[in-house]
C-alpha cells in the first residue's frame, strides 16, 4: 500500500526531465506498480498515474477539516459583505512558492485586466504566506508589470491567525500549476468564502460540484478573465460562499474523510483476501 501526495503532472516531469525519466522507469514505476493499491487525493492524480506508466488500483481519499477549529465569529464576519468596502480584496495564502504556486501567472492576469480597464483600479491581492525564495522576484515582476500598488506582501501568519485572514478578505484564489488538495481552500469553504482556483488542483472537483467559485486554467489569459468574471458577479459570492461552506460541511469534514479512508481500506483489504 502507497499513500502518494506527489501529482504526477506533465508540467511537474518537465523539470530536471531526462533525470526524472531515468529514476521513473529504473526505480519509481516499478516500486508504484509493485504496491497493493495507492492512496491519492483526487481523481485526477489517478488518471495523472495512468499517464505515468502505473497500472495498479488507486484510491482516493482527500484531505479534509475540523469543524471545531473554525471560530463562528470569523464566519459570521467572513459572510456579513463582500466587496461592499472601498477595497476589493483578493487573498493568495500559502508559501510564496512563484512556479508551483503560478504567482507570476496571477501577476500577468491582474496587470492585463487593470491595463485593459476590465479590472477595477480599488483591487488589491494580498500575497499571506512563507518567503521560499521568490518574494523579490515576485516585487520585482510587479514593478515591471507596474502593479506594485495593487499587490502586499504580510508575511507569514501563524496557523491560528488564518482564520482571521481568510474571513477579512473578499475571495481566495489560487492559481497552482498544479497542486495536491490544498487546505487553504477548503478552509475558504468552510468559512464561506468563495474561491478562484485552478483547474489543475484537486479541489477543483469540489469547487465545480459546490459551484462556490471560478475555475480557472493555469495560464494568465484564463486567470484574467477569471478575475474578471468575479468582479462583474459580486452580487453572487454570498450564494457561493453559503454553498461552498455546506459542501464543506457535508463532505469534507475529517469525520467524513475518515468513513470514505475505511471503506476503501475495507474494499482494498477484501481484493487482497479474495486473492490469497
Amino acid at each position: 500500500m502507497v499513500w502518494l501526495h506527489n501529482i504526477y503532472t506533465r508540467e511537474l516531469l518537465r523539470k530536471n526531465r531526462l533525470r526524472k525519466l531515468l529514476y521513473g522507469r529504473l526505480f519509481e514505476r516499478p516500486l508504484l506498480n509493485g504496491a497493493l493499491a495507492i492512496h491519492v487525493l483526487a481523481e485526477q492524480h489517478a488518471e495523472y498515474l495512468a499517464d505515468y506508466g502505473v497500472h495498479v488500483p488507486a484510491f482516493v481519499v482527500p484531505n479534509g477539516f475540523d469543524p471545531e477549529e473554525v471560530p463562528e465569529t470569523h464566519c459570521e464576519a467572513a459572510r456579513s459583505g463582500f466587496g461592499d468596502g472601498a477595497t476589493l480584496s483578493l487573498l493568495f495564502l500559502g508559501r510564496l512558492d512563484m512556479h508551483v504556486k503560478g504567482l507570476d501567472l496571477l501577476f500577468r492576469a491582474l496587470s492585463a485586466g487593470i491595463r485593459n480597464g476590465k479590472l477595477p483600479i480599488n483591487l488589491r491581492l494580498d500575497l499571506v504566506g512563507a518567503d521560499w525564495g521568490d518574494q523579490h522576484r515576485l516585487e520585482t515582476l510587479a514593478a515591471r508589470l507596474r502593479i506594485a500598488d495593487f499587490v502586499r506582501f504580510p508575511g507569514y501568519v501563524p496557523p491560528a491567525e488564518r482564520w482571521n485572514v481568510l474571513s477579512s478578505h473578499d475571495i481566495l484564489i489560487l492559481p497552482s500549476r498544479w497542486e495536491g488538495v490544498p487546505l487553504v481552500v477548503i478552509e475558504a469553504m468552510a468559512l464561506g468564502k468563495p474561491v478562484i482556483v485552478s483547474e489543475e488542483t484537486g479541489t477543483s472537483s469540489y469547487v465545480r460540484e459546490a459551484q462556490c467559485g471560478y475555475l480557472v486554467q493555469p495560464n494568465p489569459a484564463s486567470i484574467c478573465a477569471g478575475l474578471i468574471r468575479a468582479i462583474e458577479t459580486r452580487d453572487e459570492w454570498r450564494g457561493m460562499g453559503e454553498r461552498g461552506r455546506a459542501f464543506a460541511y457535508q463532505h469534507l469534514t475529517w469525520a467524513k474523510i475518515a468513513e470514505q479512508a475505511t471503506h476503501a481500506l475495507e474494499e482494498i483489504l477484501g481484493l487482497r483476501g479474495a486473492r490469497v
